[in-house]
C-alpha cells in the first residue's frame, strides 16, 4: 500500500505544486533584470516571428537584451506601458500581466502591476431625459451662426436648421485669429455635402460642396493659416489651407494614422504617387522627401522625460479644439528619440539609420 501511494505521489507532475509566478515576480525576472544596466532610451524593440512576440534589443550594441515575451511593441516613453502583453505562454491575450516599469531615470522600478483577465466594460442604457428643442436657437437676423462662451453653437440660422432631427447641420467648429469657423452640411437631392463657413455662413469657394468631409489639421501656435485634408476623388488627397486657399502640390494616397501625432511631436507619415514620406505638420514640408525606398508603417518614439502637454489630461488624451504651442512641439522633438516601424517590423530613425538586432 506505502508503494503504492508514493508511485502516485511521485507521477502527479510538478506544475501541481509550483506556485504560478505574480505579474510583478514576472516583470521583474523577465524584463527589470535583463535591462537593468541599460539606458531606457536606447532599447528598442524587435520581433519575433517564431515566438510572435516582442522583445527588447540595444541599439548600439545591437544585443538582445530580453527574450520575446510581449505580445506587442514597446518603447519606454518614459515608462514602458505594457497592456495584458507580458507573457511566458503563446494563449494569454486574455489573463497576459498588464502595468508599467518606469525608465532608467528612476531605476527601472515597477510602478504597477496587474493580473486580472481583460474585461469588457459593460454600457449602461442611457437614461430617458427630456429633450429640449432646438428651434428657439434658430435666428432670422443671424447670418450664420453665434457662439457661447465656450465656443459651443448658441444659435443659428433657418438654412443650418434639420427640422426633422431638430438640430443644426454645423460640426468641428474651431476658432482661429479670434474668428470662429464650423464644417456646415447640407443635403441636395439626397446627397450630402459638406462647406466650411465663417461666422457669417459664407462659405470658401476652394472649400465648398466638398463630398467627403474635411479633415483639419492640428492649429498650432504660429500657424498663418488653417489646413484641411480634403478627399476630391476616391483615395485622393488634397491639403489645401482655409484663407489663402493654398495647396500642397502633392495628391496624396489614403493615410489612416496622419493625426496621431499632431500633438507631441507633429510629423505624419504619408503616402504619395506610391511613395512614403514624412510631412512635418508644423512647416507644411517634408522631413523625409517620399521615395520608393522608404518602407514606412507607423511612428514610435521614445523619451527619458515626459514629453510636454499643454492641458490637464492624463497620457493618452486628445483634445480637438486646442491650440498647440509651436514651442512645445520644437521641444518634444528635442526630447524624443522618434522611429519610423517598417513592414518588416524594425525601426528607422528619422535620418534612415536601420536598426536590427543580431540574432
Amino acid at each position: 500500500m506505502k508503494k503504492r501511494i508514493l508511485f502516485l505521489f511521485i507521477a502527479l507532475p510538478t506544475t501541481f505544486f509550483a506556485q504560478e509566478k505574480s505579474c510583478e515576480e514576472r516583470a521583474t525576472s523577465l524584463l527589470v533584470e535583463k535591462i537593468k544596466t541599460y539606458k531606457s532610451t536606447d532599447l528598442i524593440p524587435y520581433y519575433s516571428e517564431k515566438d510572435d512576440k516582442w522583445g527588447l534589443f540595444h541599439k548600439i550594441t545591437k544585443k538582445k537584451v530580453t527574450e520575446p515575451v510581449l505580445h506587442d511593441s514597446y518603447f519606454f516613453t518614459p515608462n514602458l506601458n505594457f497592456y495584458y502583453s507580458l507573457s511566458t505562454s503563446s494563449n494569454d491575450y486574455e489573463d497576459g500581466c498588464h502595468g508599467k516599469i518606469a525608465g532608467s531615470n528612476e531605476g527601472y522600478a515597477i510602478i504597477s502591476t496587474e493580473t486580472s483577465p481583460r474585461t469588457l466594460e459593460m454600457m449602461q442604457a442611457p437614461y430617458n431625459q427630456e429633450k429640449i428643442s432646438n428651434k428657439h436657437r434658430v435666428k432670422e437676423n443671424v447670418a450664420g451662426f453665434e457662439v457661447d462662451a465656450n465656443g459651443n453653437i448658441s444659435n443659428f440660422n433657418p438654412k443650418f436648421y434639420d427640422a426633422t432631427q431638430d438640430n443644426h447641420l454645423l460640426f468641428n467648429v474651431f476658432k482661429f485669429q479670434n474668428k470662429y469657423y464650423a464644417v456646415a452640411k447640407k443635403v441636395l437631392n439626397g446627397k450630402t455635402y459638406f462647406s466650411i463657413i465663417n461666422q457669417q455662413g459664407e462659405a470658401f469657394p476652394h472649400l465648398k460642396n466638398l463630398e467627403f468631409f474635411p479633415d483639419r489639421k492640428q492649429i498650432y501656435s504660429k500657424d498663418k493659416d488653417v489646413w484641411f485634408l480634403i478627399q476630391p476623388t476616391e483615395n485622393q488627397y488634397n491639403f489645401v489651407s482655409l484663407l489663402k486657399g493654398k495647396k500642397l502640390k502633392e495628391t496624396f494616397n489614403e493615410s489612416y494614422n496622419w493625426r496621431h501625432n499632431q500633438q507631441n511631436f507633429a510629423y505624419a507619415i504619408m503616402k504619395t504617387n506610391d511613395e512614403f514620406g514624412l510631412l512635418d505638420l508644423v512647416s507644411m514640408k517634408w522631413k523625409i522627401k517620399p521615395s520608393k525606398k522608404n518602407d514606412f508603417g507607423y511612428l514610435k518614439f521614445s523619451c527619458s522625460e515626459p514629453l510636454a502637454i499643454n492641458y490637464e489630461k492624463d497620457e493618452f488624451s486628445y483634445r480637438e479644439n486646442v491650440v498647440i504651442p509651436t514651442e512645445m512641439i520644437l521641444e518634444n522633438r528635442k526630447k524624443a528619440f522618434i522611429y519610423i516601424e517598417n513592414d518588416n517590423r524594425n525601426y528607422y530613425d528619422l535620418k534612415l539609420n536601420l536598426y536590427k538586432p543580431i540574432d
